[in-house]
């Protein structure tokens, strides 16, 4: 369990995943003072099952999610499609690293190049790593970039960016427990 809190909006959301070597069947999440927090049985549960489960909360604010998803020990139990019991525990906590800042391209920057671009942002405390995104919303394409948490800048690839075009930049900074802290910003590349 992770939380993402995004600097830019102000709203925050838990990822939770759960990976097992034999096929899912069914699972529940239990939190801190035993509420059950979610419940998934799959149609196929029985026959094919689940390699992997991913669930995403809505992005209310920090303070809602805290409120509606406590701090401490969350229960994993769940049964392989060949009726083996599953469990595991995962420790949710809202200890976040302060925000980047992104200094090149700034928010709502025209004209910028799509050629040797570098992207360039600072940091107030040094992250586990970095993610760095740039996305043409439009086209719902992305670039990922998993880079060490001493990065500093980025050259995008030069057949990447395309002229004319508005990009959402993401910097995410990785924290030890897994939690990130996410800036982002908009721009347009020149015609």
């Amino acid at each position: 369990m992770s939380v993402v809190y995004s600097a830019s909006d102000d709203d925050a959301e838990i990822l939770i995943r759960a990976t097992g070597v034999d096929p899912i069947g069914q699972g529940h999440i239990v939190g801190p003072g035993g509420t059950v927090r979610l419940k998934a049985k799959f149609r196929d549960g029985d026959r094919l099952g689940q390699a992997d489960m991913q669930f995403d909360t809505p992005e209310p604010s920090l303070e809602d999610l805290m409120q509606a998803y406590p701090e401490g020990e969350y229960r994993f139990r769940g049964r392989t499609t060949a009726g083996e019991k599953l469990a595991g525990v995962a420790e949710l906590s809202y200890e976040l690293l302060p925000a980047p800042t992104i200094l090149f391209p700034p928010a709502g920057k025209t004209d910028v190049p799509t050629k040797d671009l570098e992207v360039r942002w600072s940091v107030p405390v040094a992250p586990e790593r970095i993610l760095l995104q740039v996305e043409d919303e439009k086209e719902k394409v992305a670039l990922n970039i998993d880079l060490p948490g001493d990065a500093k800048r980025f050259t995008l690839p030069n057949d990447w960016l395309q002229p004319g075009v508005i990009y959402t930049l993401d910097i995410k900074l990785v924290a030890e427990n897994g939690n990130q802290t996410v800036r982002d910003v908009r721009f347009t590349t020149a015609d």
